[in-house]
């Protein structure tokens, strides 16, 4: 996630239809065009720690539940070698040779 994105849900949070614009990604570069309900500073970075923990713990758990980069390679050159994604491209070619190179034996 951008870094302003994570400002606006973070203000978004805080103060629900919050009105301001953003001139950076601190909360210094906020510009507020209403006065009303300005979360503070304090406010904002807990706001912003809280939506990091929370980005970081789906990356926890996606790590943990993705199959492993040799796993996934290995179906994504079967989905190739199947005809289910094209077949012109560097990955294909390249796997494709040293598979021809080494055949498994029968």
């Amino acid at each position: 996630m951008i870094k302003q994105d994570k400002i606006y849900k973070a203000i978004s949070r805080i103060v629900p239809n919050a009105s301001f614009d953003l001139n950076g990604d601190t909360y210094q570069d906020i510009i507020w065009t209403d006065s009303r309900d300005i979360p503070t500073e304090e406010q904002f970075n807990e706001q912003m720690n809280i939506i990091e923990s929370e980005i970081e713990q789906v990356r926890t758990n996606r790590s943990e539940d993705y199959p492993s980069i040799e796993e996934q390679l290995d179906m994504l050159w079967h989905s190739m070698n199947a005809g289910l994604i094209s077949k012109q491209n560097p990955f294909y070619e390249s796997i494709k040779k040293v598979k021809d190179k080494y055949p498994k034996p029968e």
